[in-house]
């Protein structure tokens, strides 16, 4: 259970959103050279499921939507489009398609067209190369000339790539110097802050930025050989220790997830953050902190918090530990879906993703293995253990 997952998982249990101030959006950035005037704080729809908070969420002012084929399979494209059939002109579009070497510009293109069948829409703003994890994928001559018809006939406007692997700052660094991508999508957040420089170079350029994972929280809910009942013990006792890191800075679940994303704001590289909003109280806390001053009081919490779980919390895009694995295993990969197991309760997507990793790159070498990872590991991270544990918690083993 992680901060991230408290704010999550709060749900309108006793009053309804019409019985609360609806919150506005207070700040819109330019994102970058597309021109577009987005919303400071926007919406990543992969977790949401309620097509009547996607319009809330629309109606607070929020005018950026990020989706992608991949999410829930199509299914998240198509509770967007509920909402685009009606209300197109009121926000902007963002999906996107994951790249393989073998595809073709016909193959993308059919592809692309599925997606604004589903959108119900006949276009999209901003097209993205999803977590495409090498420069060669996101230089892909069919991707280039699929986008450059779908241009050509109106139905995507902007290119952009999205990432969050151990190759983030490679391929970021890699569309920035390419000259034809407008937009990237990134991990940026108070606990991994290296990606400012990535976000000054595409400032040069005057390439948008968009940011994902801000919460930046990742407590491993270790479940090995547990019993349903030892491991919601081991909630329990997470959430104690996290009321007590609150009452101790007299922060509520949504002040602390207010100072994390103030903490993204003030850098003015950044263009919008896509939060997952998956509950009108969810949409309320997010948009709420929109133009919102970072202060001192919020640097003292973030510098404590982020102390005190330097060792817990696995960097996304890292990727020192998983270099020094001579066996492959897809440490990034395998923790990230330990996360959206334990931390997101986004348990189907999370083994779904994992089931797709090849054999070979899951834990199996790690019981035997004297634990490179856990020497290399800059945070000190138990990560062979996590390694391990996630592969009990994401198999049905």
């Amino acid at each position: 259970m992680s901060f991230a997952a408290v704010a999550d998982m709060r749900i309108d249990s006793h009053f309804s959103n019409r019985q609360r101030p609806q919150p506005k959006i207070k700040e819109y950035r330019v994102l970058g050279r597309t021109g577009m005037k987005v919303s400071d704080v926007s919406l990543g729809a992969a977790y949401t499921q309620d097509p009547a908070l996607i319009d809330y969420i629309i109606d607070c002012g929020v005018n950026y939507v990020d989706a992608a084929e991949r999410y829930s399979n199509g299914r998240i494209e198509e509770l967007v489009g509920q909402i685009a059939k009606k209300r197109r002109k009121d926000f902007f579009l963002t999906t996107k398609l994951a790249l393989r070497p073998t595809d073709t510009e016909e193959g993308l293109i059919d592809r692309f067209n599925k997606c604004l069948a589903r959108l119900q829409t006949n276009y999209v703003d901003i097209l993205m190369a999803h977590d495409s994890r090498s420069k060669e994928l996101i230089l892909l001559p069919a991707f280039h000339s699929a986008f450059q018809k779908l241009k050509a006939d109106g139905k995507a406007r902007f290119l952009g790539i999205s990432e969050h692997d151990t190759t983030m700052a490679e391929v970021c660094n890699c569309a920035i110097e390419d000259g034809r991508f407008d937009v990237i999508l990134l991990v940026y957040n108070f606990m991994q802050e290296k990606a400012a420089e990535i976000l000054q170079n595409a400032k040069k350029k005057n390439i948008g930025t968009v940011i994902m994972k801000a919460l930046a929280a990742s407590h491993p809910v270790q479940i090995r050989n547990l019993t349903r009942e030892q491991r919601q013990e081991m909630q329990n006792e997470t959430s104690q220790k996290i009321a007590q890191f609150q009452a101790e800075h007299h922060l509520t679940t949504e002040e602390f997830a207010g100072a994390a994303i103030r903490w993204i704001l003030q850098n003015k590289d950044v263009s919008t953050i896509i939060m997952s909003m998956r509950s009108f109280d969810n949409a309320n806390q997010y948009i709420t902190v929109s133009g919102g001053k970072f202060s001192p009081d919020d640097a003292e919490a973030l510098n404590h918090y982020s102390r005190i779980n330097d060792n817990k919390y696995c960097r996304h895009s890292c990727g020192i530990c998983q270099t020094h694995c001579p066996f492959g295993v897809a440490v990034n990969d395998i923790l990230r879906m330990e996360s959206y197991f334990a931390n997101y309760h986004e348990e189907k997507i999370a083994m779904q993703e994992y089931a797709v990793i090849d054999d070979a790159r899951k834990h199996l070498p790690c019981s035997t293995c004297p634990g490179y990872c856990d020497k290399h590991c800059p945070y000190g991270l138990s990560v062979k253990e996590r390694l391990i544990n996630a592969h009990q918690m994401l198999t049905f083993v």
